[in-house]
This record gives structure tokens, C-alpha cells and sequence, in this order.
């Protein structure tokens, strides 16, 4: 990594460290993931309808949700914020970053359950080239939905918002927090991209709730086992293991049981 890049991330995480002031109770979310349950499925419902339309052919470019709770304003990025906010770091050499998202480990999981309800899962894998950092986003979405009105409703675009939240999740663990609250801050300052959230009125219970912090290691564990015997050379599968290993998101308990199942597998074909 040269010497500029290095500079900028180490401004970058510096300015991490700092209070961010706030405006009029502006709370700000830096991640897909909230502690607030009632914008967690406004934004997801929000998600949900941006998602639908583009599969339509109606673009709907909200970059930045507004909830307010209680006499404060929350804030967070869309899918479509997540994703502008990673061109816009790809597209300047100066921040250092070079996110991308590798189609070689999709998996898909159809017709699974959770929590009661049949669904498909999707598991994603998101690598910045420039650092070498990588990270798996993994989303479920039922088949079935709650209306506004009550009752269900059958998705038939399940698949397509369980691969664009996954690539959400994914994308955000890789974006430093300081530039999920600049970028956030640039989007209001443009109204049309900003949409206030209503309170939800559906039942919070009916929509799956967000997994605190990092996905879960074990949760990645049982990905990344799916792929590797999906994996053809087995340069494809030194690979893997080179990136997760390099990854600063996982313990070293979590990276040598990575280690042992790659290295067995690589074993396993050798004999073959």
C-alpha cells in the first residue's frame, strides 16, 4: 500500500475517533444494522419497496432514510445509498479504497427456513483490493410478507432483496464509519434523495430482526464450507483462504478453522 493511501486512511480512521456533532438530535445510523427496531423495519420495508421498483423499471434513488423517534431525527443510508457511497470511494484513488463484490462466492439457499417462515438466503462476498479486507453479507427474505393492512402477501421478489441487502451488508462493514456520516450529510443536502420514514405498522415480530454487530462467525463458517466445494482450481480455493485470513473482521480461532476446511478439501482432491 503506498504511502499517500496510507496517510488517508489514517486520517480517516483519526477522524473516526472524534464526537459527531450533532444537529438538532440528528442521530446517525453508520451501518445497515440499528439499535432502533422501529427504523430498522421502516428502512426495511423502504428497502423492500426501492428494490421492487427498480425490478420494475421505476428507479427510485433514495440514498438517505430520515425517521423521527421520540423528538430526535435518525438517519442511515438505502441499498442505493450504500451502493453510491461505494462508487464515489472507488471512483477517487485519494480515499484508498477499492470495494468491489466477488461473484465467484454467491451462495444461494432456497426453499429454507427461519423463525417459522420459508424463504431464500443469500450469502455474498465483498473484498477491497486496495487493503485486502473482505467480508460476507448474508440476508434472508420469506416468501411471505405482512401487508399494511394485515394479512400476507407472496413475494415474488424474495431473491432479488435478499442479494441486494446481502451486498448492503457486505459493502458496509468495508465503509469507514467517518464516510458513512459525510456521505449521508451530502445526500440531505439534496432533498430528492432523502425519504422520511412513516412509523411502521406492521408487527415488528413479522420482520426479521437485525443481527447485532458482525455476522455471525458461525453463520460464515457454514457459507464459506458451501463454497469451497463449489470452488473448481484450487487456486480459486488458496485464494479464499488467503483473503479471509488477511481479513481484520474475524477471530484467529474463526481463521484456522477456515484453514483446516480449505486445507482438507484441497487434501481431499489431491487423493482423487
Amino acid at each position: 500500500m503506498s504511502k499517500k493511501i496510507k496517510k488517508q486512511r489514517k486520517k480517516i480512521k483519526k477522524n473516526k475517533c472524534k464526537s459527531v456533532k450533532k444537529k438538532e438530535e440528528m442521530i446517525v445510523v453508520a451501518s445497515a444494522v440499528d439499535s432502533s427496531q422501529k427504523f430498522y423495519v421502516a428502512s426495511e420495508l423502504a428497502d423492500d419497496n426501492a428494490i421492487e421498483q427498480e425490478m420494475l423499471g421505476r428507479a427510485m434513488e433514495y440514498f438517505v432514510y430520515k425517521f423521527n423517534q421520540e423528538g430526535k431525527e435518525i438517519t442511515g443510508l438505502s441499498v442505493q445509498g450504500v451502493n453510491e457511497t461505494v462508487r464515489v470511494l472507488n471512483r477517487n484513488p485519494k480515499y484508498g479504497y477499492k470495494i468491489r463484490m466477488n461473484p465467484q462466492y454467491l451462495v444461494v439457499n432456497r426453499d429454507i427456513t427461519q423463525n417459522g417462515q420459508k424463504g431464500v438466503e443469500v450469502a455474498v462476498f465483498a473484498e477491497d483490493l486496495v487493503s485486502g479486507n473482505s467480508s460476507w453479507g448474508i440476508k434472508f427474505e420469506s416468501y411471505s410478507k405482512p401487508l399494511k393492512r394485515g394479512g400476507f402477501y407472496t413475494d415474488r421478489f424474495a431473491l432479488e432483496k435478499a442479494l441486494s441487502k446481502a451486498e448492503r451488508n457486505a459493502k458496509s462493514k468495508l465503509i469507514p464509519k467517518q464516510m458513512v456520516i459525510e456521505m449521508i450529510k451530502k445526500f440531505m443536502k439534496r432533498k430528492e434523495n432523502v425519504l422520511d420514514l412513516d412509523i411502521p405498522s406492521v408487527d415488528v415480530k413479522q420482520i426479521e430482526a437485525p443481527k447485532r454487530g458482525k455476522t455471525k462467525e458461525e453463520d460464515v463458517y457454514k457459507m464459506v464450507c458451501n463454497v469451497v466445494k463449489k470452488l473448481v482450481d484450487v487456486s480459486d480455493l488458496t485464494a479464499l483462504r488467503s483473503k479471509l485470513e488477511s481479513s481484520k473482521l474475524y477471530s484467529d480461532e474463526f481463521k484456522k478453522k477456515i484453514k483446516k476446511v480449505i486445507v482438507d478439501e484441497i487434501k481431499l482432491r489431491a487423493k482423487k
